[in-house]
C-alpha cells in the first residue's frame, strides 16, 4: 500500500513510472476513441476529448492523475502493470469527456 507522499509524488511528480504510464494509457484510449462509432454513447464529448489528448498529453495526464491514483486504489505505485492502467484510464474517460 502507498503512503500519502508515495501517491502525492506519483500525482505531482513529472517524471514518475505512473506519469509515464497514464500519459502513455490516455493516448491508447485517444486512439481507439477516434475510431469507434459515431453511435457510441457520448461519443461527441468523448471525441473532443481524443483531440485534446492527442495535443497535449501531458497536460491531460496532469488533469487526470489524482482520479487514476484514487481509482487504482492501494496498489504499489512502482509496479501496476500497464493493463491495469489502461482500464483505469479507459473507464475515466467519460468522466473526463463529460466534465
Amino acid at each position: 500500500m502507498a503512503t500519502y507522499v508515495e501517491i502525492h509524488d506519483a500525482a505531482t511528480n513529472a517524471d514518475h513510472v505512473l506519469r509515464a504510464q497514464v500519459t502513455v494509457a490516455i493516448q491508447h484510449a485517444a486512439a481507439a476513441i477516434v475510431l469507434e462509432a459515431p453511435g457510441v454513447p457520448n461519443h461527441g464529448a468523448r471525441l473532443n476529448w481524443a483531440r485534446r489528448a492527442r495535443r497535449d498529453p501531458t497536460g491531460v495526464a496532469e488533469q487526470i492523475m489524482w482520479r487514476a491514483l484514487e481509482a487504482a486504489g492501494n496498489a504499489t505505485l512502482t509496479t501496476i502493470p500497464d493493463a491495469t492502467v489502461q482500464t483505469v484510464i479507459t473507464d475515466l474517460v467519460n468522466e473526463f469527456a463529460l466534465g
